[in-house]
């Protein structure tokens, strides 16, 4: 077991972060004591620097803190923190992808921005490197919905050995690899967001045709404080025992 204390108060901690220090010992014994060093993160004391290193250790999390107590600061310096996080995270793979994206989100939301200004934006402050790894977790997943379904379209198609055949199964293998791929952006979501996905709504996502309603469930499941209650509201059921 680790002991971590992550502080946000309203001035800097003042405490004892060492065990011994909590009571008066005699010199000539302190030293037989058992002695715990708390790990603190100190929101109030860490600059705007600070939290800008921390990013090269501890990724996601700390590009979320830098976000979190500079929202009132200008679109560009919250944007830093997104390119920061981008140029020490490598080469992104999907799961980077996605929380760039709602780092994006995030910031649209607070400076009240439609989501391609800051789009735009981020474009400008990241240089070439941003505009690369901008093609978004949703953006990702089309294509590969797209490959899937031209590859089982085609495949189709050659079994007919008909054009017309052809063109039927390559309609159809696409229209069903895109809606695969928006099923599954929804429940992994709802996995991040809940820590797991209940079968019974699994279910009802795998069974669900309207890939616009999904599209949209997605994105309003990424910004939701209370995903339960989104999900509802699409008129989905949640057994959350």
């Amino acid at each position: 077991m680790l002991p971590f204390i992550f502080y946000h108060g309203p001035k800097p901690w003042l405490y004892p972060v060492e065990f011994v220090e909590l009571f008066e010992i005699p010199p000539e014994i302190r030293s037989y004591f058992l002695n715990y060093r708390v790990l603190l993160l100190d929101l109030v004391s860490l600059n705007r620097e600070d939290l800008l290193k921390g990013i090269e250790l501890y990724g996601v999390v700390y590009t979320y803190l830098y976000l979190l107590r500079n929202l009132d600061r200008p679109l560009e310096e919250l944007l830093r923190g997104i390119v920061r996080f981008a140029e020490v995270m490598g080469k992104l793979g999907e799961r980077e992808r996605w929380y760039m994206e709602l780092f994006v989100l995030i910031v649209s939301k607070e400076k009240g921005l439609d989501w391609e200004e800051v789009l735009i934006k981020l474009r400008e402050v990241g240089g070439e490197r941003v505009e690369f790894e901008l093609k978004t977790y949703s953006e990702m997943k089309y294509e590969l919905g797209l490959q899937q379904g031209l590859q089982q379209g085609l495949q189709q198609g050659i079994q007919q050995g008909l054009k017309q055949g052809l063109k039927r199964g390559l309609k159809r293998g696409l229209q069903q690899g895109l809606l695969k791929e928006a099923q599954e952006m929804v429940l992994e979501v709802v996995e991040v967001k809940l820590g797991r996905v209940p079968k019974q709504l699994k279910e009802q996502i795998k069974a669900e045709t309207n890939r616009e309603k999904l599209k949209k469930l997605h994105r309003e499941l990424i910004l939701a404080k209370n995903p339960v209650e989104v999900i509802q509201r699409f008129g989905y059921r949640v057994n959350e025992t």
